[in-house]
């Protein structure tokens, strides 16, 4: 058995199941962790971070398997979780309602922000409006990409 079906065999001894797809995904990431970091998959999957997801009574096998693969996205790439997090802080900052929905170009790369809403009456789309309009004044995109740079 390789260093990394052992240690992705720690996974299934917690209920957490593994289709192919998320066994070359989870593969691939603590690869690349292993090999950036000098450490074997093994020590990768024995980080504190992992251990909390795995061994949390709460948390059903999908759920941990969840937590597993946000756990190991955020190791292999720390300036784009920070990313993620800035932005995600600066739409909650701006306090818009549940029908508006707010996403950010796919890993950053460019500055088009996507907005899905919906509405049901012409008052309910000038609430938006004014919404959007407050949205307008931040820029949460380019905040989420400076600060990322600042640690890459």
């Amino acid at each position: 058995m390789s260093d990394l079906e052992s240690a992705l065999e720690r996974l299934l001894k917690h209920g957490i199941k593994l289709n192919r797809n998320n066994r070359r995904e989870l593969g691939d990431l603590v690869l690349e962790i292993a090999s950036r970091d000098e450490i074997s998959a093994d020590e990768v999957m024995r980080l504190p971070q992992i251990k909390t997801v795995i061994e949390d009574p709460h948390m059903n096998g999908p759920q941990k398997l969840a937590g597993v693969k946000g756990v190991l996205r955020r190791i292999r790439y720390p300036a784009l979780s920070l990313a993620r997090d800035t932005f995600d802080r600066r739409i909650k900052e701006a306090a818009l309602s549940a029908r508006i929905d707010v996403s950010p170009p796919p890993n950053f790369e460019g500055s088009s922000v996507k907005v899905k809403f919906s509405y049901s009456s012409p008052d309910e789309l000038r609430s938006i409006i004014k919404e959007l309009e407050r949205l307008a004044e931040t820029d949460p995109v380019n905040d989420a990409i400076k600060v990322a740079e600042d640690i890459s």
